[in-house]
Protein backbone atom coordinates (compact mmCIF):
# COMPACT_ATOMS: atom_id res chain seq x y z
CA UNK A 1 0.00 0.00 0.00
CA UNK A 2 1.16 3.46 -0.91
CA UNK A 3 1.45 5.82 2.23
CA UNK A 4 0.53 9.38 2.10
CA UNK A 5 3.48 12.15 1.94
CA UNK A 6 2.56 13.23 5.14
CA UNK A 7 2.45 9.53 6.78
CA UNK A 8 5.84 8.50 5.14
CA UNK A 9 7.70 12.17 6.71
CA UNK A 10 5.82 11.20 10.32
CA UNK A 11 7.48 7.49 9.96
CA UNK A 12 11.07 9.59 8.72
CA UNK A 13 10.86 11.89 11.98
CA UNK A 14 10.01 8.95 14.06
CA UNK A 15 12.87 6.49 12.58
CA UNK A 16 15.09 9.56 13.33
CA UNK A 17 13.83 10.28 17.22
CA UNK A 18 13.69 6.60 17.83
CA UNK A 19 16.58 4.68 16.10
CA UNK A 20 19.05 7.66 15.88
CA UNK A 21 18.85 9.35 18.94
CA UNK A 22 17.12 6.82 21.30
CA UNK A 23 13.93 8.44 22.14
CA UNK A 24 10.84 5.76 23.24
CA UNK A 25 8.41 8.40 22.26
CA UNK A 26 8.26 11.57 19.93
CA UNK A 27 5.46 14.21 20.66
CA UNK A 28 2.79 15.52 18.95
CA UNK A 29 3.75 18.82 18.81
CA UNK A 30 7.21 17.74 17.31
CA UNK A 31 5.65 16.12 14.69
CA UNK A 32 3.47 18.70 13.87
CA UNK A 33 0.39 17.10 13.92
CA UNK A 34 -2.18 15.65 16.18
CA UNK A 35 -4.09 12.30 16.90
CA UNK A 36 -7.16 13.17 14.49
CA UNK A 37 -4.74 14.14 11.85
CA UNK A 38 -5.62 11.74 8.72
CA UNK A 39 -1.78 11.05 8.09
CA UNK A 40 -1.86 9.56 12.16
CA UNK A 41 -5.13 7.55 11.63
CA UNK A 42 -4.04 6.37 8.29
CA UNK A 43 -0.40 4.76 10.50
CA UNK A 44 -3.05 3.86 13.30
CA UNK A 45 -4.90 1.49 10.45
CA UNK A 46 -1.62 0.05 9.59
CA UNK A 47 -0.62 -0.78 12.64
CA UNK A 48 2.92 1.02 11.82
CA UNK A 49 2.52 3.65 15.53
CA UNK A 50 0.83 3.72 18.75
CA UNK A 51 -0.41 7.03 19.89
CA UNK A 52 -0.16 8.15 23.56
CA UNK A 53 -2.17 10.98 25.01
CA UNK A 54 0.40 13.33 23.76
CA UNK A 55 2.96 11.63 21.86
CA UNK A 56 3.62 8.56 19.38
CA UNK A 57 5.85 5.53 18.81
CA UNK A 58 7.11 3.66 15.85
CA UNK A 59 5.32 -0.43 16.57
CA UNK A 60 7.75 -2.87 14.81
CA UNK A 61 5.03 -3.15 11.91
CA UNK A 62 6.07 0.26 11.01
CA UNK A 63 9.93 -0.38 10.91
CA UNK A 64 10.70 -1.56 7.55
CA UNK A 65 8.49 1.19 6.00
CA UNK A 66 10.56 3.90 7.99
CA UNK A 67 13.27 2.59 7.08
CA UNK A 68 12.43 2.86 3.12
CA UNK A 69 11.34 6.20 3.63
CA UNK A 70 14.43 7.22 4.88
CA UNK A 71 16.72 5.28 2.66
CA UNK A 72 14.96 6.96 -0.51
CA UNK A 73 14.90 10.37 1.40
CA UNK A 74 18.71 9.95 1.64
CA UNK A 75 19.44 8.34 -1.34
CA UNK A 76 17.44 11.77 -2.81
CA UNK A 77 20.06 13.94 -1.28
CA UNK A 78 22.82 11.97 -2.47
CA UNK A 79 21.41 12.16 -6.13
CA UNK A 80 20.88 15.83 -5.57
CA UNK A 81 24.32 16.26 -4.55
CA UNK A 82 26.18 14.07 -6.98
CA UNK A 83 24.58 14.17 -9.72
CA UNK A 84 22.83 17.34 -9.90
CA UNK A 85 25.39 19.10 -8.13
CA UNK A 86 22.63 20.93 -6.43
CA UNK A 87 23.49 23.09 -3.01
CA UNK A 88 22.06 22.13 0.68
CA UNK A 89 19.27 24.18 0.40
CA UNK A 90 17.76 23.09 -2.94
CA UNK A 91 18.88 19.72 -1.92
CA UNK A 92 16.86 19.32 0.56
CA UNK A 93 13.73 20.60 -0.84
CA UNK A 94 14.32 18.96 -4.00
CA UNK A 95 14.95 15.70 -1.95
CA UNK A 96 11.99 16.14 -0.36
CA UNK A 97 9.85 16.27 -2.94
CA UNK A 98 11.99 13.46 -5.41
CA UNK A 99 11.82 10.93 -2.48
CA UNK A 100 7.77 10.51 -2.62
CA UNK A 101 8.01 9.49 -6.37
CA UNK A 102 10.88 6.88 -6.01
CA UNK A 103 9.08 3.10 -5.23
CA UNK A 104 11.85 0.13 -5.04
CA UNK A 105 13.27 -0.78 -8.28
CA UNK A 106 13.82 2.64 -8.88
CA UNK A 107 15.46 3.29 -5.70
CA UNK A 108 17.51 0.40 -6.23
CA UNK A 109 18.96 1.76 -9.55
CA UNK A 110 19.72 4.81 -8.21
CA UNK A 111 21.42 3.03 -5.43
CA UNK A 112 23.41 1.31 -8.18
CA UNK A 113 23.99 4.43 -9.78
CA UNK A 114 25.86 5.97 -6.97
CA UNK A 115 28.11 3.67 -5.76
CA UNK A 116 25.75 1.99 -2.97
CA UNK A 117 26.57 5.00 -0.86
CA UNK A 118 26.59 4.52 2.88
CA UNK A 119 26.33 8.07 3.67
CA UNK A 120 23.70 10.73 2.92
CA UNK A 121 25.38 14.72 2.65
CA UNK A 122 24.76 15.00 6.07
CA UNK A 123 26.81 12.26 7.02
CA UNK A 124 23.76 10.10 8.05
CA UNK A 125 24.14 6.90 7.71
CA UNK A 126 21.78 5.39 4.36
CA UNK A 127 20.05 2.07 5.54
CA UNK A 128 21.15 -0.89 3.07
CA UNK A 129 18.90 -2.22 0.27
CA UNK A 130 18.98 -5.70 -1.52
CA UNK A 131 21.11 -4.43 -4.04
CA UNK A 132 23.50 -2.83 -1.87
CA UNK A 133 23.75 -6.63 0.37
CA UNK A 134 24.11 -8.53 -3.54
CA UNK A 135 26.60 -5.92 -4.74
CA UNK A 136 30.60 -6.75 -4.74
CA UNK A 137 32.35 -3.82 -3.08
Amino acid sequence: MLLSDKAEEILEHLWIMIREMGEERVGMKELKTDRDAPEIQELLLLKYIDVFSDSVTLREEGVGEAESAIRRHRLAERLMVDVFDLDRERMEENACLFEHLLRKDVEESICTLLGHPEFCPHNRPIPAGMCCRNSVK
